[in-house]
């Protein structure tokens, strides 16, 4: 029988000259581990100077997504092993650093009794949230969702020269690497698929190879983590009973139920941001590994599921340094948060340079296309205040829409709500905020954080002209919710502190005079959005074709043409008309068939400018018959549908 005292032997002297205790002598451990299999990786895998690609760079051709993934995966794994290769050589300086303080955790600082209190409303608060968002789940997806779907989720159709339609599926690789645009949220993407997977194989019954509810289950599950989350924060700063406020206003507002039940990755960012803030609270009072990776992995969670977050990330990032040296700690304790939190930023960033380099020239290369201009004016503010309030914009917009609701459009009709968002609303966001920057160096540095990220977004769209979309400040939103919240506790809070109970009366009295206000002057806001799409893609084809099984034989017996803003995943058959001789050669060849005509399209302004020939002929020859319009959620979402009307033959 061998004998393995000699390896046995040799293995345990190697085991004691790793420096630190079992955990530190693990983590690096694994860390050399992990540089060796990159120094693996590097060895093995397809250069970036594989000739195939040299000679599609040389002939000028464009690369393909599994191109960009060779050229980025190379490269990253190179400066991760150089990375990894320098937290190996200095790890005497960071790996045995011990805890300076023997403080514990608790994930919910309250007693007994107020814990109860505080699970009751978590739980009502994620079943308020679901019971508002779960008639959303199964509406009509928009052209943003569609997009996402066909270029970074499913896959496109393809049709055939004979009608027939094969739906060209994307593999992983594709979902986690192609960059097309900004709709590739890639922390959502993959469980989206995954979700839609499952309901393909267990409940799929022919017909759409997609269910809108499958692909919006992350987002929903994402949306309804956020109110604890954002809970858990507020009771780590000392703010419990607003907390509970929080908790179910943020489930009651309209743009939190909006992205809680919309297959994009945003409500994934209001559940980081809200545990990145909680893992820093936790990191800044104990040091501990454990808080400073939660702290980092978090942010890394938030620019995952949405690229735009670094500003997020970047505010964070700031607050963290700044705090570890305002904190007048001593030497030892200073030196062991700086060198913990730059390692587990390190730590994610290769983690991130990882799975994002190889979408970086593909995001470089539509960062170079001819881009939506935009201005950030006082218009634009006041709209953006509007959502971040109640859920709507601000100005008046869509006239003649009924669907197009607006903080401004309440003063003529109900002044005394409009007063209470414009005036009501604000003072007490001011009010929380002053509370949160008096509750000590962490409670203020948060704050500015959440302030300074969109004001660094803002400023960049200035800078460039770019167009700044208001969702795309999503993550002010816990920071925002969080203020009202403090602000109508802050006369309970007051109270508190010589009638505790008279305190906590006072705070459900002014929730209860906050929510008399608030929900009548957001409610037409939220079923609305309860009930209809953000865009109606899903109805207008339902208009024109008598199925939506783009593989049913009957699809031939109807001819579909779009303009812009196309319905491509739900009619997948509608050819795309900018000409006048593509729009008469489809009434030609409807003409011979004998069969109907529609023509469907989002946008009418937009569809205007691009085809004012095609689009004038749809409307005002006499050639096509308005069949519905459909309105949408917002000014381009609006959709139309056609039917032509031949002189002479056919339908």
């Amino acid at each position: 029988m061998p004998n393995f005292d000699f390896l046995n032997k040799s293995a345990d002297a190697l085991w004691r000259r790793i420096p630190g205790r079992r955990g530190q002598k693990i983590a690096l451990v694994l860390l050399a581990a992990l540089f060796v299999g990159l120094l693996v990786f590097l060895g093995e895998a397809t250069k970036p100077w594989d000739g195939k690609i040299a000679a599609r760079i040389a002939e000028g051709r464009n690369l393909r997504v599994r191109d960009y993934i060779v050229i980025g995966s190379w490269w990253a794994a190179l400066a991760n092993a150089g990375l990894c290769f320098l937290l190996l050589l200095t790890s005497r300086w960071w790996v045995c650093l011990d805890d300076p303080s023997p403080a514990g955790s608790v994930w919910l600082d309250v007693s007994g009794q107020q814990k109860r209190v505080w699970w009751m409303v978590a739980t009502a608060a994620m079943g308020l949230c679901l019971l508002l968002s779960w008639p959303r789940m199964f509406l009509s997806l928009w052209g943003d969702e569609d997009y996402s779907l066909r270029q970074v989720i499913l896959g496109d159709y393809r049709v055939a020269a004979d009608g027939g339609v094969t739906l060209k599926r994307l593999t992983l690789a594709e979902n986690l690497w192609t960059y097309k645009g900004p709709n590739n949220h890639f922390l959502f993407t993959v469980p989206a698929r995954f979700c839609n997977d499952l309901w393909a194989r267990f409940f799929r019954e022919g017909g759409a190879e997609f269910n809108e509810f499958a692909l919006r289950i992350p987002a929903l599950l994402a949306g309804l983590l956020s109110l604890p989350a954002l809970g858990l924060l507020m009771a780590r700063m000392g703010f419990a009973r607003a907390g509970l406020i929080a908790m179910l206003f943020m489930a009651l507002h309209p743009w939190h139920m909006k992205y809680a039940s919309e297959a994009r990755g945003y409500s994934m960012v209001l559940l980081f941001a809200a545990l990145a803030c909680f893992c820093l609270l936790e990191a800044w009072r104990t040091a501990r590994w454990r808080w400073w990776l939660g702290f980092a992995f978090s942010n890394f969670g938030a620019m995952y599921a949405y690229p735009a977050a670094l500003y997020l990330a970047v505010s964070l990032g700031l607050a963290a340094a700044v705090g570890i040296f305002v904190s007048r700690a001593s030497a030892r304790t200073t030196w062991t948060q700086v060198v913990r939190l730059a390692v587990a930023g390190l730590l994610s960033a290769m983690l991130y340079l990882q799975l994002v380099l190889p979408t970086l020239p593909q995001m470089l290369l539509w960062l170079k296309r001819d881009r939506a201009r935009g201005v950030v004016d006082a218009a634009w503010l006041q709209d953006f205040w509007g959502w971040l309030s109640a859920g709507m914009a601000w100005n008046p917009w869509g006239e003649g829409n009924p669907l197009a609701h607006s903080v401004g459009g309440l003063a003529p009709t109900s002044p005394v709500f409009f007063w209470f968002l414009a005036v009501g609303v604000p003072a007490l966001a001011v009010l929380g905020l002053l509370r949160m920057l008096a509750s000590g160096r962490a409670g203020a540095l948060i704050a500015l954080a959440f302030l300074l990220a969109p004001a660094l977004a803002v400023a960049q769209a200035v800078k460039t002209g770019n167009l700044l979309y208001v969702w795309y400040l999503i993550y002010a939103l816990p920071a925002f919710v969080a203020w009202v919240a403090l602000g109508i506790d802050g006369a309970g809070a007051a109270l508190a502190r010589q009638h505790p109970r008279l305190g906590q009366y006072a705070s459900v009295a002014a929730f209860v005079i906050f929510l008399a206000l608030y929900l009548p002057a957001t409610q037409t806001q939220r079923s609305t959005l309860r009930q209809y799409p953000v865009e109606p893609q899903r109805d207008s084809v339902l208009l024109t074709r008598p199925t939506l099984d783009p593989h049913d034989p009957v699809q031939k017996t109807v001819l579909t043409g779009t303009v812009t803003f196309g319905a491509e995943m739900y009619d997948p058959l509608a050819r795309a008309v900018l000409t006048m001789p593509e729009l008469e050669g489809l009434m030609s060849e409807a003409d011979r068939a004998g069969c109907p005509l529609f023509m469907n399209f989002g946008s009418e302004g937009f569809a205007r400018a691009t085809a004012p020939e095609v689009v004038n002929t749809i409307e005002h020859s006499g050639r096509f018959d308005l069949v519905r319009r459909l309105h949408g959620l917002d000014v381009q979402n609006t959709r139309v549908v056609y039917r032509y009307a031949p002189v002479s033959g056919g339908q």
